[in-house]
C-alpha cells in the first residue's frame, strides 16, 4: 500500500509540475450535496457546505444537513496566519430522533489553549500552535493538496483531546456526480491497522479542490455518503 501511494504521489507531483507553487487562494462557494446516512435506518436528504469571507477578513466554513429525522449544523471561523489556516471558533449542533447534542470550541492563540464547551460543561486544554478543529483542517487539506502534498497530518481538537488526523493520496479517479463528471484526487484518512472505520474523499482540482464525493463507514457498519449536486462560486 505504501509503495503504491508513493508511486501515485510521484505521478501527481509530475502532473502538477515542479518548483514552488503559489499560495492557494481561498474562494467563497456554496456546494450542495446528496446526503445519505445509515443511522440504524436509511436517511436521505441534502447537505450544504458554504465558505464565505467575513467583513473583518476572517473566513467561515459552515455545513448544514437535514435528512428527515436528523439535523446537523457545524461551522468554523478561521483566519490565515502565515498562509496557514488557524481556527478561532468551532460550533456543532446535532438533533437525531429528537435527541440534541452541542459543542463549542473557542481558541486562544496567545495562551495556546482552547475552551471546550460541551453540553454547557466548559473546560480548557492546551493545544499546539498548528492545532485545528474538526472542520478547519479540511480547508488546510485542500491547500496542501493544491501544493502537491501527498501525505498530510493535522493535530485536531476532538473529544476533549488532541488527535492526529492523517491522510494519504491514493491516486486520481474520474467521478460521476449529479453536477457532472470530474477528475479528482482520491484521498484516504489513514487510521490504525486494526480500525474498521474507513473514510475516502474525492477532491476536484478543477473546482479549487472542492469535495465532490465522500464515503465513510463507521466501525459499527453505519455509512455516510456525500455526492456533489451543484456548486456556486459566487460570494454567498
Amino acid at each position: 500500500m505504501l509503495g503504491t501511494r508513493l508511486k501515485n504521489g510521484l505521478l501527481i507531483a509530475l502532473l502538477l509540475g515542479s518548483g514552488p507553487l503559489p499560495a492557494f487562494p481561498l474562494t467563497p462557494f456554496t456546494a450542495t450535496y446528496e446526503a445519505d446516512f445509515e443511522l440504524g435506518v436509511g436517511l436521505a436528504g441534502d447537505a450544504v457546505r458554504t465558505l464565505k469571507k467575513l467583513p473583518n477578513g476572517d473566513w467561515r466554513l459552515a455545513v448544514e444537513a437535514d435528512v428527515q429525522v436528523a439535523e446537523f449544523r457545524e461551522s468554523t471561523q478561521f483566519r490565515l496566519y502565515e498562509e496557514r489556516v488557524r481556527p478561532l471558533r468551532y460550533d456543532y449542533r446535532r438533533k437525531v430522533f429528537g435527541k440534541k447534542r452541542s459543542a463549542t470550541l473557542t481558541f486562544d492563540w496567545q495562551a495556546l489553549s482552547v475552551l471546550n464547551d460541551v453540553e454547557d460543561r466548559p473546560w480548557k486544554m492546551q493545544v499546539p500552535p498548528d492545532a485545528h478543529d474538526k472542520l478547519s483542517y479540511q480547508i488546510q487539506l485542500r491547500r496542501d493538496l493544491a501544493a502537491g502534498n501527498t501525505e498530510m497530518s493535522y493535530p485536531v481538537a476532538d473529544g476533549g483531546r488532541i488527535k492526529t488526523y492523517r491522510f494519504g493520496v491514493l491516486g486520481q479517479e474520474s467521478v460521476r456526480t449529479p453536477a457532472g463528471r470530474f477528475q479528482a484526487l482520491k484521498v484516504e484518512r489513514l487510521r490504525d491497522p486494526d480500525s474498521e472505520r474507513k473514510t475516502l474523499i474525492w477532491f476536484a482540482p478543477a473546482l479549487d479542490y472542492a469535495i465532490v464525493k465522500l464515503a465513510q463507514t463507521e466501525d459499527d457498519g453505519k455509512e455516510y455518503r456525500l455526492l456533489l449536486k451543484a456548486i456556486d462560486t459566487k460570494a454567498p
